[in-house]
């Protein structure tokens, strides 16, 4: 190589001066290789230019997000207060709906409805034994407004064979004063025809006795005979006076075993019929009373809602004391990759370029997304509000996923997971990237400082 060729400042200037005279201009002939590479620039720069006119790139707005499923963490509460009796699952844990989770102690539950339970067999014996007394007493009416309420009761009496010795019970206290009431009419008929044979026979002597009395006047018949037969007038008015009274007071007799059997029937179904519709009611309050002591023993057996995996046990052990309320185990529910979503924060100043329906991608925070891959997806909720996260203000979005491109699904999909987020919000032109710098400096050297 030879050295370079080296100009002092006047050679330099004559050069130029000889180069603006067409004259001189003509005897100089640029190089070849230098039209070339000045023809290249040129056009790659008319190409580069037309392309960031023409050419649009996505507007990509940052922001991070947290892979989730739809269905969040579940709480398994106790509603009733006791001692632990059992744990049946641990962390990490595959349940199905149903499956026992933690048993509480029964003991006193169960002893309160064995007692309820007695309590309400003893109920259902009364009602049916006073249901059985009266039904035949009662009008249809009654026994149609009864009919709903007493069938909901056990018949425990008929299966032991003696509601017909109840059916009866009535009837035959009535029975007797019925037999007693016919004695006493039979008495009242024999007085009725002693009565009307001793009238006859009143009247016979006192149609004797005055003929004997006529005798008398006539001198015929002596003042003896006539007062003989009156003697046997005032003896038959006597008897006939004493049956009357006997008569009448069968008669009252009669008519007060009557009123008694009335009564004894009005008292018997009245006193049995409101002792039925209490107990009635008592046999309802106890029933519920029992229903709602199973629902607690029930609910001492704290079961899974729904397939779950147990994120977390917080019951320590058997014989533990909780209180209603408490936190016995965490659920989160099973999921695939319909139930997963993402939920985006987006830092405030970025977010007025976001809106619901744009498209985003995201992959694992602080990785490459060329080892573990992208999920694609489309923005939904956007949050009508900000809120201060870690002393940056944020707006909540969720995303739903419409593409997994990922390499390991087994491992990139887990709630919780960490994502990097790019929302696509919309397209610009390469030429603005170019002028933008310029024309905001431009537009700020223009504007008065405020």
């Amino acid at each position: 190589m030879g050295l370079p060729m080296e100009y002092s400042f006047k050679e330099i200037h004559s050069l130029n001066l000889l180069s603006d005279n067409p004259e001189y201009a003509k005897r100089f002939n640029t190089p070849v290789d230098l039209k070339i590479m000045a023809g290249a620039i040129i056009t790659i720069l008319v190409i580069a230019m037309a392309c960031a006119i023409i050419f649009k790139v996505d507007k990509i707005v940052p922001a991070q997000g947290i892979l989730e499923t739809k269905a969040k963490l579940f709480q398994v509460r106790n509603s009733e207060a006791g001692f632990i009796e059992s744990i049946y699952v641990t962390d990490g844990a595959i349940v199905a709906q149903g499956d026992a989770l933690v048993t509480l102690d029964t003991e006193m539950l169960d002893l309160e409805i064995n007692r309820l339970a007695q309590q309400l067999g003893n109920i259902s014996r009364s009602v049916w034994t006073d249901y059985y007394q009266i039904q035949d007493w009662l009008s249809a009416e009654t026994l149609a407004s009864l009919s709903n309420s007493i069938q909901e009761v056990p018949d425990a009496v008929k299966g032991a064979g003696y509601h017909e010795y109840l059916i009866d019970s009535l009837p035959n206290k009535l029975a007797l004063i019925a037999q007693n009431i016919e004695g006493l009419e039979t008495r009242k008929s024999a007085i009725n025809n002693q009565l009307d044979i001793a009238t006859e026979l009143f009247e016979l002597e006192q149609t004797e006795f005055e003929r004997l009395t006529r005798l008398r006047k006539q001198g015929i018949e002596s003042q003896n005979n006539v007062d003989t037969q009156k003697g046997i007038l005032f003896s038959l008015r006597s008897g006939l006076q004493e049956r009357d009274a006997d008569l009448k007071n069968t008669a009252n007799e009669i008519k007060k075993l009557n009123l008694e059997s009335v009564n004894i029937q009005n008292n018997f179904v009245l006193d049995r019929l409101v002792r039925l519709q209490n107990e009635l009611d008592q046999y309802q309050q106890t029933r519920s009373l029992l229903a709602s002591q199973e629902r607690k023993r029930t609910d001492m057996t704290i079961r899974a809602p729904f397939p779950a995996i147990v994120d977390q046990v917080l019951a320590r052990g058997k014989h533990e004391v909780i209180e209603a309320g408490s936190i016995l185990t965490i659920l989160r529910p099973k999921f695939d990759e319909n139930d997963l979503q993402i939920e985006i924060q987006i830092p405030s100043n970025y977010a007025i370029w976001v809106e619901p329906g744009m498209e985003f991608r995201a992959s694992s925070l602080g990785n490459n997304p060329e080892d573990h891959g992208r999920i694609h997806g489309v923005v939904g909720f956007v949050s009508e509000s900000s809120e201060v996260v870690n002393g940056v203000r944020i707006y909540r979005m969720t995303g739903s996923i419409t593409e997994l491109d990922v390499k390991t699904p087994e491992t990139f999909l887990r709630p919780g997971l960490q994502l990097s987020v790019e929302i696509k919000a919309g397209q610009r032109r390469l030429i603005n990237y170019i002028f933008d710098p310029f024309t905001k400096y431009f537009k700020n050297a223009l504007s008065e400082p405020s």
